[in-house]
């Protein structure tokens, strides 16, 4: 939860899982640490922006694919 109330949710292994693709194989298209994306799929943190477009290149998707804002 983010100060003043809103959300944000990053649905990364939603989409990886739906790709076909492990951990291993999106740190491999991205250049993130399995341990990075480990932790941002069980929403430890958020992406840093860089990542987050990394994300959304490797799985051909988009902002709005990957992000929810509540």
């Amino acid at each position: 939860m983010v100060k003043g109330g809103i959300y944000m949710r990053v649905f990364v292994r939603e989409a990886r899982t739906e790709m076909g693709l492990s951990i291993r194989q999106l740190s491999n298209l991205t250049g993130i640490p399995k341990s990075t994306l480990y932790d941002l799929e069980d929403e430890r943190f958020m992406p840093r922006l860089d990542d987050l477009i990394a994300i959304m290149q490797a799985l051909h998707c988009t902002f709005e694919d990957l992000v929810s804002v509540e």
